[in-house]
């Protein structure tokens, strides 16, 4: 979440976004309401006539206001600057609850699972199966473009290659290991404050498979683990502060 009146900029942006009609204040701050946030017709009047001003917002004379596309493009600056400070608050909590170091064993136990899975599943994989995987990469791209979460696609792709390796007892394991949902969103973050391209890693996998190569599908899942755990650990190294927090 943002500080308070970013998150109501954030809120009011994104209702009338929604809306397929000019709002006026009063069904604003209903809408506002349904989520949660609680305030006056006074300060949501407040807020817009600050948003008209700076071009986010027009007037469509009695009828209410709608939002301009100057106004769409602060919603999206606003939606990704509130994924982030979400993502900050999960990575901080799991750290505080579950500890660094259990976080990276999370991490170091993935890197053995998963490139067994990986090396059976490039000698088992038939033609539909490379398809879906491609499918579950192109859905994560479209949520990189669109600036939203790609942890459910990179959990669904890993579970994926799991199956394909027909292992069935690797397949809970890794079902298992990936059972603390916040740690997808927290992983991303880290990668994504360390400047790393989510995609690549999944299209050297994939590409590995459909050529059935077991060797570099190894190596591509193997690398695809470290980089992700080099990434955490450089977060928390330019992060001290994390530590200190993690310890209380």
């Amino acid at each position: 979440m943002l500080s308070g009146p970013r998150e109501q900029e954030y809120l009011i942006l994104e209702i009338l976004s929604e809306a397929t009609t000019p709002l006026g204040a009063g069904a604003i701050r209903q809408a506002l309401e349904d989520r949660d946030m609680i305030l006056s017709e006074a300060t949501v009047g407040r807020v817009l006539r600050e948003l008209d001003h700076r071009g986010y917002t027009r007037k469509s004379g009695f009828q209410g206001r709608s939002i301009s596309p100057k106004g769409a493009e602060r919603l999206e600056t606003l939606r990704e600057e509130r994924g982030h400070a979400v993502s900050a608050n999960i990575l901080l909590e799991e750290l505080k609850s579950q500890g660094i170091e259990k976080i990276l064993d999370v991490l170091v136990a993935r890197r053995a699972i998963e490139r067994e899975t990986a090396r059976l599943a490039a000698r088992m994989a038939t033609p539909e199966e490379i398809d879906r995987l491609r499918e579950l990469l192109a859905q994560q791209e479209e949520a990189l473009r669109k600036k939203e979460s790609v942890a459910p696609f990179d959990a669904a792709f890993h579970r994926e290659i799991a199956r394909i390796s027909r292992n069935a007892i690797l397949a809970a394991a890794v079902d298992l290991i990936r059972q603390d949902v916040k740690l997808g969103p927290a992983f991303e973050y880290a990668r994504k404050k360390a400047a790393s391209t989510l995609g690549s890693d999944h299209r050297a996998i994939i590409d590995a498979l459909a050529a059935h190569d077991e060797d570099r599908a190894e190596k591509a899942m193997v690398m695809h683990v470290e980089n992700t755990l080099r990434d955490v650990q450089r977060y928390l190294d330019e992060n001290p502060e994390l530590r200190k927090e993690a310890r209380r």
